[in-house]
């Protein structure tokens, strides 16, 4: 598996610079492997100074409106097994709307990865 890490300021950044195809190609070239964001958070003006304050800049839904426009609607090419976000001040636990973005269709818990592993038994 490959992996880039995404800090989102507003840039879209994991398309800079095709950042994230360019690991994916150099991955394919001896041995396709799957490719991973191993890390995204928020950065730059999208970060509150407070949590308390992060709702007025960036909540939760706000990535998850992200994730979707930029991998998946997008049609970039972008493809990924999963996307890790941050636990710590700004994770998503913290942020707002994070139940809200955990009932999406991107999530999963702990209950569907289980299956998952059971299914390769």
């Amino acid at each position: 598996m490959v992996g880039v890490d995404w800090y989102e300021a507003g840039g879209t950044a994991i398309a800079q610079e095709d950042n994230y195809l360019n690991l994916i190609n150099l991955s394919n070239e001896n041995e396709k492997k799957p490719g991973a964001i191993t890390e995204f958070g928020v950065t730059g003006s999208l970060l509150a100074d407070t949590i308390d304050k992060q709702p007025e800049l960036y909540t939760c839904m706000d990535m998850y409106d992200t994730i979707y426009r930029e991998l998946i609607a997008g049609g970039d090419g972008y493809s990924f097994a999963y996307l890790l976000t941050w636990g710590a001040q700004w994770g998503v636990t913290a942020m707002s709307l994070g139940e809200e973005l955990m009932n999406t269709d991107l999530c999963i818990g702990q209950a569907e990865v289980k299956a998952m592993f059971d299914a390769l038994k």
